[in-house]
C-alpha cells in the first residue's frame, strides 16, 4: 500500500472524528466520578516528587491506575479545573487509538479497505462516546492507546524479530495495566494473532509470552487484593455461580445487540428489580444465544479463520467485565467496556466488506453506499450522544428519559441542581430518589445540607439523622448534623457529633475546622488553635480553616500570629472578613 493511501484513509478518519465528538469542546465535568478523579482530587494537584510517589503508591477509588493519575495531574498543573484541555486530551487518545486500530489491522489482513473499515466504526460508533466524552473515562483511552501500541510493536516483531521489539511490546504492555486492569488479556490477543498470521500456534508461540502471562497474573491478583480491600468499594450481594452464568452471558450478546443497533444507550444499565430471585426471559435465553454463535463462529472455520479471530478477539476482552467478578455497583453492562472488545466484530464486518469488494463492480458500489450510510448515521448517533455527555443536568436527564426508575440519576441530577441553586428542582430530585430507594443514606445527607443552607435546621438534622441511622459510620453526617446543631445554638450536640465524626474519620479536615469553631464559641482557643492546625495539616490550602485560627489567635490577643493568618488567608486566594479586619487593626493599632 502506497504511503500517500494510507495518509488519505487516515485523513478520512480524523475529519470523521472530529464532527461527530465536535460537541465535546464545550463540555464541562460530570458529577460521575469526575469529582472523585479530577474535581475534588488532591492527589492530582500537585507534580512534587511525593505527589508522584502517592500516586504510584496508592490504590484511587478502589483502582490503581497511576498513569491516569498522572496524566489528570500534568493537564492540572498547565490547565488547572478547566475541563476543555481533559476533554481534548481523550479526543486526542482517540485519534490516535483510532490510527493503531488501522495500523494493526492492516498487518494482519494486508488489505487497506479492511483496515479503513475496523478503524472507522472504531472512530465514530457511539457506543465508544462514553470512553471518549466521559473524563473518568481516560482509563480506556489510555489503557487502549498503550493496548494497542504493544500489539503494533509485537507484530512488527513477528515480522522480524529482535530483543528491542519484544522488550518495548512488553513495556507498553505493563503501562496499559497502569491505566487499567482490563489490559491483563492482551497475552490472549498476542496468541490470536499467532494463529491468525501463521495459521497456528507452536510451542514457540507459548512459550515467548510467558513474560506476558507472569506480568498479567500479577496484575490481576494485585486488582482484586486492591478491589476488595477497598473501603471506597460498595458491592452488591454476591450472585450464585448459576447467576452469574446468565448475567455474564447476558452481558456477552448485550453488547453484541448495542453494536448492531446503538440506540437508548445510558450511562447507567440497572439490574433488573427481581434479579436475585427470578431472572428476566432474555437472561435464560442468553445462554443458547451464546452457544448457537460460538457454534456458528467454529463451523465457519472449514472456510475461513477470520472470523474465529474476530470472535475471539471480543470474546477474550470483553471476559473480564462479564461479571463473574462483580466490580460492585448497580450496573449489569456499561458502554465503556466495548471500547477495546468491539474490534474484533468491527473487524469480522470491515472482512465481509473487503470480501463484497473484490467479488464484482455492483457488490463494490453496495459496499460504498452502505459505507457511506453507516458513516452518515453513526456520525449522527455518535454526535447526538456527545450532546448528553455536555453536563451533569443533561447526562442525568437522558438516563432518566429511558431509565425513570434510576435512583442514582435522580441523586446526581438532584445534587447539580443545588450547586446551581436551583433549590426546587434539586429537593424533588432527592425526594424522589429517596422514592425510589429508601435506604439510601447518601441522599438524606445530601437533602440535609440543601436544607441546612436553606436555614431550615431541623428538617436537615432529621435528614442527618436519616442518613447515620442507615449508615452509622457515615462521618459526613455527623459533620453536617453538627453545623446544624451549632447554627441552632446546641453546642453540646455540635461538639458531640464534630467529635464522632473525627473519631470516624480521622483525616476529614472540616469536622476539626468545625469543631475548632465550637470550642471557639466556648472560649477554648488553644484547643480552637489545635483543631485548625490539624485541619491545616490534612489540608493545607483550607483557607477558612487559617481564618478561624486567626479569629482565635485574635482573641488570645496574639495579634502579630492573627496578622499573618489574614495574610495567609489573602495568599490562598480567599478575601478575609472584612469586619475582622477592622476590629483587628482597632484592636492591635496598628495596619496590616
Amino acid at each position: 500500500m502506497k504511503h500517500s493511501h494510507a495518509y488519505i484513509l487516515l485523513g478520512i478518519l480524523v475529519a470523521a472524528i472530529l464532527i461527530a465528538y465536535a460537541p465535546l469542546r464545550k463540555a464541562q465535568f460530570v458529577n460521575y466520578d469526575d469529582d472523585k478523579m479530577v474535581y475534588q482530587n488532591p492527589k492530582i494537584t500537585s507534580l512534587s516528587p511525593a505527589a508522584i510517589k502517592t500516586i504510584f503508591t496508592e490504590d484511587h477509588v478502589g483502582l490503581y491506575h497511576p498513569l491516569v493519575l498522572l496524566s489528570y495531574a500534568i493537564e492540572y498543573r498547565f490547565f488547572q479545573l478547566d475541563p476543555a484541555p481533559y476533554h481534548m486530551t481523550n479526543l486526542v487518545l482517540h485519534l490516535l487509538n483510532t490510527g493503531l486500530v488501522f495500523w494493526i489491522i492492516l498487518i494482519v489482513s494486508h488489505q487497506p479497505l479492511v483496515a479503513f473499515v475496523t478503524a472507522l466504526f472504531f472512530g465514530i460508533h457511539p457506543l465508544h462516546v462514553e470512553s471518549v466524552a466521559w473524563v473518568t473515562e481516560r482509563k480506556d483511552t489510555l489503557y487502549a492507546f498503550f493496548f494497542l501500541a504493544s500489539l503494533v510493536a509485537y507484530l512488527l516483531y513477528k515480522r522480524k524479530p529482535s530483543p528491542a521489539a519484544y522488550g518495548v511490546s512488553l513495556v507498553l504492555f505493563i503501562c496499559s495495566l497502569l491505566s487499567k486492569p482490563m489490559a491483563v488479556t492482551l497475552p490472549f490477543i498476542l496468541i490470536a494473532c499467532d494463529y491468525l498470521i501463521e495459521n497456528k500456534i507452536t510451542k514457540k508461540d507459548i512459550t515467548e509470552k510467558i513474560p506476558f502471562f507472569a506480568v498479567a497474573v500479577l496484575f490481576g491478583l494485585l486488582t482484586v487484593l486492591i478491589h476488595y480491600g477497598s473501603k471506597d468499594v460498595s458491592p452488591r450481594p454476591p450472585f450464585a455461580l448459576w447467576q452469574k452464568f446468565f448475567i455474564s452471558s447476558y452481558g456477552f450478546i448485550f453488547y453484541i445487540g448495542k453494536m448492531f443497533l446503538p440506540v437508548k444507550l445510558s450511562c447507567i444499565y440497572q439490574y433488573p428489580d427481581n434479579i436475585y430471585t427470578r431472572l428476566p426471559a432474555i437472561f435464560a435465553a442468553a445462554p443458547f444465544i451464546v452457544t448457537a454463535l460460538t457454534a456458528a463462529v467454529v463451523f465457519s472455520v472449514r472456510y475461513t479463520k477470520k472470523i474465529i479471530f474476530g470472535f475471539l478477539f471480543y470474546a477474550v476482552t470483553v471476559a473480564p467485565v462479564l461479571q463473574f467478578l462483580p466490580a460492585g455497583g448497580e450496573a449489569v453492562p456499561a458502554d465503556r467496556y466495548t471500547y477495546i472488545p468491539l474490534i474484533g466484530l468491527f473487524y469480522i464486518a470491515a472482512e465481509g466488506c473487503g470480501w463484497a469488494w473484490k467479488r464484482n463492480r455492483q457488490l463494490r458500489v453496495l459496499v460504498i453506499i452502505a459505507l457511506t450510510a453507516l458513516t452518515v448515521i453513526l456520525g449522527h448517533l455518535t454526535f447526538t450522544r456527545c450532546l448528553v455527555w455536555q453536563d451533569s443536568i443533561t447526562l442525568w436527564t437522558d438516563v432518566l428519559g429511558s431509565r425513570p426508575r434510576t435512583g442514582v440519576a435522580y441523586s446526581n441530577r438532584g445534587s447539580e441542581y443545588f450547586l446551581r441553586g436551583d433549590h426546587v428542582r434539586a429537593v424533588a430530585d432527592f425526594t424522589e430518589a429517596l422514592r425510589l430507594n429508601p435506604g439510601y443514606a447518601e441522599v438524606y445527607n445530601n437533602r440535609g445540607v440543601l436544607y441546612s443552607t436553606r436555614g431550615d435546621n431541623d428538617k436537615a438534622i432529621a435528614d442527618f439523622t436519616r442518613a447515620i441511622l442507615l449508615k452509622p459510620a457515615y462521618a459526613a453526617s455527623y459533620d453536617n448534623r453538627g453545623l446544624a446543631y451549632h447554627r441552632k445554638g446546641l453546642l453540646h450536640e455540635a461538639l458531640r457529633d464534630f467529635t464522632k465524626a473525627i473519631e470516624l474519620h480521622p483525616r476529614l479536615a472540616s469536622a476539626y475546622n468545625h469543631r475548632g469553631i465550637v470550642y471557639n464559641d466556648q472560649g477554648l482557643f488553644d484547643k480552637a488553635i489545635e483543631d485548625y492546625n490539624t485541619a491545616l495539616a490534612l489540608q493545607p490550602a483550607f483557607a477558612d480553616a487559617c481564618h478561624n485560627r486567626g479569629v482565635a489567635y485574635f482573641m488570645k490577643r496574639d495579634f502579630d500570629r492573627a496578622w499573618q493568618d489574614v495574610r495567609e488567608v489573602r495568599r490562598l486566594g480567599d478575601r478575609p472578613n472584612p469586619r475582622f479586619i477592622e476590629l483587628l487593626k482597632q484592636q492591635s493599632g496598628r495596619e496590616e
